[in-house]
C-alpha cells in the first residue's frame, strides 16, 4: 500500500517571523510503501529537506518534523524523529482509504542565527522610539459634520424663498402652518439641521425643531425693536386719565352773579404737523431696486452718500425703505444730504 506525504517546509528565518500569516513555507509531495523501513523514509526526508532550503549541512536533528493526519489526527500533530513514531504513524495510516499523512518541517535555529538575533535584539532596543505623530483630521470630514452640511443644504433647497426681493427681504424663508412667514437666518438653518442629526422625530425636513428661534413671538430683531421703540415714543397712545367730574345741579346759576366777566381771547389754530420717522414717507412707493452705487448716480446724489452707505453695509435701494432719520443722522449725514435723498 502507497502511502502519499504532503510536506511544509520551513526554513528558520521564516519561522522567526512574528506575525503567522507572513511566514511562507514551501511544499513537497513524497510517495513510498507502508512497508518502508524508519531509515529510507528518514533519507528521503532529507532529500525533500535539501531541494526546499539549500542547506550547507543537513541532519535530521536539525529539523522539528511532525505528522498529522485529516480527521485523524489533528494539529499540530505528533514528532517524527524516531522509529518508534514511524510506526505510529503508519498504524494510524492504514486505517484510511485514502493514505495521506501531513508532514511539517521546520528548521531549528543554529548557535550563529541565535547570536544575530541578540545583536538585533539590542539593536532594536537601542533605537529611539519614534513618537506617534496623529494627523489632525479635517473636521469636515468627521461623519457627524458630513450628515449636517448634507441636512444644511437640503433646508436650502427646500425654503428658498419665492417671493420677490420687494416683498421678503429673505434668501430662506419658512411658511409654518398659522401662517407665519418665518426669515431663516444662518443661525436657523444651523439650528434645524443640528437638530436633524438627533434623528428622534423631533425635526425633520418639513418640520423645524421646538427652538425658541422659530418662536414668531421671538422672531424680530433687535434693529426692528428699536424702531419701534422709537415710533411708540414719538407717537404716545396712551391716555392720561381726566380728573373726575363731580356735577351739582343748579350751582352755577346761584354762582353766576359772582362770576367775573373774562374778554374773549382769540385762539390761533394749532397747524397739523406732519412727521416722516422713515426715510420713505409712507405716502410713497417704493421703486425699483438696484445697487446704491446706480441710485446714487441716476438721481445726481453726492458721491459722500454712497461712502456712507457703503460703510454702513448698505448696498440696494430696497434697504433704504427700512432707514429711519435719526440713523442716517448717527451715519453722519447732513440735514442737505437728507433732504437730497428724500427729494430722489
Amino acid at each position: 500500500i502507497e502511502v502519499t506525504y504532503i510536506m511544509s517546509i520551513m526554513s528558520a528565518a521564516e519561522a522567526r517571523k512574528t506575525v503567522v500569516s507572513k511566514r511562507i513555507a514551501k511544499s513537497a509531495i513524497l510517495k513510498l510503501n507502508m512497508d518502508e523501513p524508519w531509515e529510507t523514509i528518514q533519507a528521503q526526508l532529507l532529500v525533500k529537506i535539501d531541494h526546499a532550503l539549500s542547506p550547507s549541512q543537513i541532519r535530521y536533528d536539525q529539523y522539528d518534523i511532525k505528522f498529522y493526519i485529516t480527521r485523524v489526527l489533528p494539529k499540530p500533530g505528533l514528532s517524527l524523529s524516531c522509529k518508534t513514531d514511524y510506526d505510529l504513524m503508519i498504524l494510524k495510516a492504514r486505517k484510511l482509504k485514502d493514505c495521506t499523512v501531513n508532514i511539517t518541517v521546520v528548521q531549528l535555529a543554529s548557535d550563529d542565527d541565535k547570536e544575530n538575533d541578540r545583536e538585533a535584539e539590542l539593536v532594536e532596543v537601542a533605537k529611539p522610539k519614534k513618537k506617534a505623530v496623529r494627523t489632525r483630521r479635517d473636521p469636515a470630514t468627521l461623519p457627524g459634520n458630513v450628515n449636517k452640511n448634507r441636512f444644511i443644504q437640503e433646508l436650502r433647497d427646500e425654503y428658498k424663498c419665492k417671493k420677490p426681493d420687494s416683498a421678503c427681504p429673505g434668501t430662506y424663508c419658512f411658511d409654518s402652518p398659522d401662517g407665519n412667514h418665518i426669515v431663516l437666518s444662518h443661525a436657523h438653518i444651523d439650528c434645524w439641521a443640528s437638530a436633524m442629526l438627533k434623528d428622534d422625530d423631533s425635526a425633520t425636513l418639513l418640520k423645524p425643531p421646538n427652538h425658541k428661534l422659530f418662536d414668531p413671538t421671538n422672531s424680530i430683531s433687535p434693529v426692528i425693536q428699536r424702531r419701534q421703540a422709537l415710533l411708540a415714543a414719538q407717537n404716545p397712545t396712551a391716555v392720561a386719565p381726566a380728573p373726575p367730574v363731580i356735577n351739582f345741579n343748579g350751582a352755577f346759576d346761584f354762582l353766576r352773579p359772582l362770576i367775573p366777566h373774562a374778554p374773549a381771547e382769540h385762539v390761533n389754530p394749532t397747524p397739523s404737523i406732519q412727521f416722516s420717522v422713515t426715510l420713505l414717507p409712507s405716502t410713497r412707493l417704493a421703486g425699483p431696486d438696484m445697487t446704491l452705487e446706480i441710485f446714487c448716480t441716476t438721481y445726481g446724489l453726492s458721491p459722500k452718500i454712497i461712502e456712507k452707505f457703503t460703510a454702513n453695509d448698505y448696498l440696494h435701494a430696497r434697504f433704504l425703505r427700512f432707514i429711519l432719520i435719526t440713523e442716517l443722522t448717527d451715519m453722519g449725514f447732513t440735514r442737505g444730504e437728507i433732504a437730497a435723498l428724500r427729494d430722489a
